[in-house]
């Protein structure tokens, strides 16, 4: 199993444009929260610093996710996990099986739809919602 560093390293060479890697990581996993999953998810987990009103939640998530937290997403029937593991799966999954979805993400071109396919895929491996 990698470590966070490595897999860091894996995920953001899934964005070779991106000229601040992090950042582009932090404002996907906040579109995705506040734009592509509110129609399935209602588990929201706790982050490390709440009281921090600075950040946004989805960059709070991604601080946790990015330090080593595994965080659990879903609603009463289905819940899945995001770590690192989770999100450089669900980018090479996307890069072989949904080309146009992981080129919006390599573009920083992402919406509503592609923000929900790539969490999807994160958290549970695949599309479970609609």
């Amino acid at each position: 199993m990698k470590d966070n560093k490595e897999l860091l390293t894996a995920i953001y060479s899934h964005f070779p444009d991106s000229t601040n890697k992090d950042e582009t990581m932090s404002f996907l996993i906040t579109d995705c929260l506040e734009t592509g999953i509110d129609y399935w998810n209602t588990k929201w987990p706790k982050v490390s610093n709440p009281d921090d009103e600075e950040h946004f939640y989805g960059e709070k998530v991604w601080e946790d996710v990015k330090n080593g937290e595994s965080l659990e997403f879903g609603d009463e029937d289905e819940s899945g996990t995001l770590n690192l593991e989770n999100i450089l799966k669900a980018l090479e999954h996307l890069k072989k099986n949904s080309p146009d979805t992981y080129q919006d993400l390599q573009d920083e071109n992402w919406d509503a739809y592609t923000c929900d396919e790539f969490f999807q895929t994160a958290v549970f491996g695949e599309l479970v919602f609609g």
